[in-house]
């Protein structure tokens, strides 16, 4: 019987039942990212259409398109939903910008479903392509892959807001490490390459930024 690891988060969907009812084995467990798992070695992120906007909107999602890599050299993006290129509240070419991303910068196939129901056969059509063994399969994903020093610092820097992968390089590159970066001054922050003044702004005032404590938290 064909079996797909289920993210414990896609409970609420159709497609799990869905699989269920198409003879498919559905196995819930908590994956440390990513939705299904129809075979080892496979993580397969689903979003719909409205979910896929939203993530964009977010500027979230390149982070998520990182750890998905490098939770496995075999990673897809399910878009599932019809008028992903005339939803409301995105531009045609920003949509067509982040599936070139997806496609190009990070090498993740994208594959488009209508409903739930194409959605859940291909999932089995990949379950059923090999026999499953599950304990391989847990062995494999609930374990973080290892990051390096230089991993970290880099994630760091790309969780500052305005900063994405590409210019979190451009600037360790220039500045070598944390503390050179934040120490710089507003022009040798511009001398890197598309790291303007509204960026360099930006970027000064959230280092700057002040916490303060909400409601005793």
């Amino acid at each position: 019987m064909a079996t797909v690891i289920v993210d414990v988060r896609e409970k609420k969907s159709r497609v799990p039942k869905i699989l269920q009812e198409l003879g498919v084995k559905v196995i819930y467990a908590s994956l440390p990212v990513g939705d299904y798992s129809p075979t080892p070695g496979i993580l397969i992120e689903r979003k719909t259409v409205t979910d896929f906007i939203s993530s964009i909107k977010r500027k979230r999602f390149q982070r998520q398109l990182q750890e998905l890599r490098e939770a496995s050299e075999k990673t897809l993006i399910i878009i599932e939903g019809k008028h992903l290129f005339s939803t409301m509240g995105m531009s045609q070419t920003a949509i067509m910008h982040t599936l070139a991303i997806i496609v190009i910068g990070y090498s993740i196939p994208v594959i488009f479903t209508e409903n739930s129901l194409e959605t859940a056969k291909f999932l089995k059509t990949i379950a059923a392509r090999e026999n499953i063994d599950i304990s391989e399969m847990r062995s494999l994903f609930f374990k973080r892959k290892a990051i390096s020093p230089e991993d970290e610092v880099l994630r760091v820097v790309e969780s500052i807001p305005g900063i994405g992968p590409k210019m979190a390089r451009a600037l360790l590159k220039k500045f070598k490490n944390l503390k050179s970066l934040i120490n710089a001054t507003p022009a040798e922050l511009m001398s890197v390459e598309g790291f303007g003044k509204k960026r360099v702004d930006k970027f000064l005032e959230f280092i700057e930024r002040e916490f303060h404590e909400e409601n005793g938290v």
